[in-house]
């Protein structure tokens, strides 16, 4: 062989990317707060993180009880007992902030336009 090709031929190839070993044994991972949390959790990692894994995080005041028995029927219709107290059956029974919005107004051509299946726009 050729000086240059033993040259090429001695170079091995080494990947840019490596994986780690499965089988080395694992660090432990002690838990350190984000180096951008606030001071006060910072300060006191380890009681927040008592407090995080204390359980659920909401203001149980602001919940409203709900009971079977103060569930009123609807008029014309009857109360199954999986059904919630504050269910509707339509749309426009909620506020109107939740159906008077710009996505949800049509104007009288586009009422005419579904109601006649799209003739009207051809007249």
């Amino acid at each position: 062989m050729l000086r240059p090709t033993l040259i090429r031929a001695a170079h091995v190839h080494k990947p840019l990317i490596r994986f780690p070993d499965r089988r080395a044994p694992k660090t432990p991972h002690d838990p350190q707060p984000h180096p951008s949390a606030p001071e006060e959790v910072a300060k006191n990692f380890d009681n927040f993180r008592k407090i995080l894994e204390t359980g659920p995080h909401f203001d149980p005041a602001k919940l409203k009880p709900f009971s079977l028995e103060s569930s009123q029927p609807k008029a014309g219709g009857s109360a199954s007992s999986s059904a919630k107290a504050d269910a509707v059956d339509t749309l426009f029974d909620l506020p109107p902030r939740f159906w008077n919005t710009p996505s949800m107004r049509m104007s009288p051509a586009e009422m005419d336009a579904v109601q006649s299946g799209g003739a009207s726009l051809f007249d």
